[in-house]
């Protein structure tokens, strides 16, 4: 694997060397190679790196494309990502957010790229110790997924559990409840492991003063 790792990343910068040699700065296929070599530096762990020349794409890409590409919030969303992952996250709020705006503006309202951007935002917020503020966002791209993927997709069951997690850290479960279920029963029709969002329900219906059904 690292053998396979040292290949990728020296046919990437190579790759980027022969476009910079040949192509103007602000060029298309430079901020693309260079959103894929932070990704690259993403996947083996390299987070200084993966954010250093992802802000190189995003100012290329914006450069190239202009400010409101789709090209741009990609960047973008990775580095609220990459931030999010080393504790920087008032930097990847501000990342997500500008993503989110970039998203919406390009593609709709509905778009999966737009889901994708507001779970990453909500998660953020979570992890601030932000669980209320979560709520709206991860409630929304839970409904663009549904849309997207239909009601029983474990695309939509990822985000049903992760907002119910939020009603739940602020003590909401009555609004937990009927998400989880809607889990349940798409986990059930799969055959997939269940035991998970059974105890989340339990602790829901424990909240609510059902103890018995909580057992």
């Amino acid at each position: 694997e690292a053998g396979d790792s040292d290949a990728a990343r020296t046919a990437l910068n190579e790759a980027l060397a022969i476009q910079r040699r040949r192509l103007p700065a602000a060029h298309p296929s430079i901020a693309a190679t260079l959103t894929s070599l932070g990704a690259f530096y993403f996947r083996i762990d390299s987070l200084d790196a993966a954010a250093r020349v992802t802000v190189e794409a995003a100012d290329v890409a914006r450069r190239a494309l202009g400010p409101g590409h789709p090209s741009v919030a990609r960047a973008v969303s990775n580095l609220a990502i990459y931030a999010a992952i080393q504790g920087d996250l008032e930097t990847a709020e501000r990342h997500a957010r500008e993503a989110l705006a970039l998203r919406r503006a390009a593609l709709g309202p509905d778009h999966p790229g737009v889901a994708r951007t507001l779970s990453t935002l909500g998660q953020i917020l979570t992890d601030q110790g932000r669980s209320a503020a979560a709520i709206a966002p991860l409630r929304d791209a839970e409904r663009i997924t549904r849309l997207t993927y239909g009601d029983e997709s474990p695309e939509t069951a990822r985000l049903e559990i992760t907002l119910a997690e939020a009603h739940l850290s602020v003590g909401d479960a009555e609004a937990a409840l009927p998400l989880l279920r809607a889990v349940l029963q798409g986990q059930r029709s799969r055959q997939e492991p269940t035991a998970d969002t059974e105890r989340m329900m339990g602790v829901a219906l424990a909240t609510l003063g059902d103890c018995e059904a909580a057992r």
